[in-house]
């Protein structure tokens, strides 16, 4: 597929590296989530709970996992309330969950533990959640989060 009519000149999105990209699109719960996704946001005058609320909905989901920051205890408990009067099923899991010492991947070890984020997507795989949702994780821990909470639900459940 051409993609160059769509996005501006030098656009790293340009090329057959998009060509690969929407391919992944062919993977029917990529698809799916694609769709919803893009039917869901087309604005930003809801809050981002309330899209994300109605994305779930609209994808089939019932049973949602929220990870949260120790830091964000409050909040992470005001958003599972809400999820819960909106008729989802929560499990949630905090930072600290299977934290481990940073010695164990070969740091030097630290006053505080690492925060394991493999760990707290496999607890939330194990407990079925079909969609998570994850508040307060630092810039850095980002894409590692990410990565790992998407590799363990589409490599169990495709």
């Amino acid at each position: 597929m051409d993609q160059t009519q769509t996005f501006p000149k030098g656009c790293p999105g340009q090329g057959e590296k998009m060509d690969a990209w929407l391919q992944e699109y062919d993977e029917p719960l990529d698809r799916l989530m694609a769709q919803k996704s893009a039917l869901c946001s087309p604005d930003h005058s809801e809050c981002r709970l309330a899209k994300t609320m109605r994305f779930a909905k609209e994808c089939g989901f019932h049973k949602l996992g929220l990870a949260f920051c120790d830091t964000l205890d409050e909040q992470g408990r005001q958003i599972d309330a809400i999820l819960r009067r909106n008729g989802f099923q929560v499990e949630s899991v905090r930072c600290k969950v299977g934290h481990i010492d940073r010695c164990t991947i070969g740091v030097p070890s630290a006053q505080k533990a690492m925060r394991n984020p493999i760990a707290q997507a496999e607890l939330l795989n194990e407990a079925g959640t079909e969609l998570n949702i994850i508040v307060g994780v630092e810039e850095k821990d980002f894409a590692q989060a990410i990565r790992v909470l998407y590799d363990s639900f589409v490599k169990e459940h495709i």
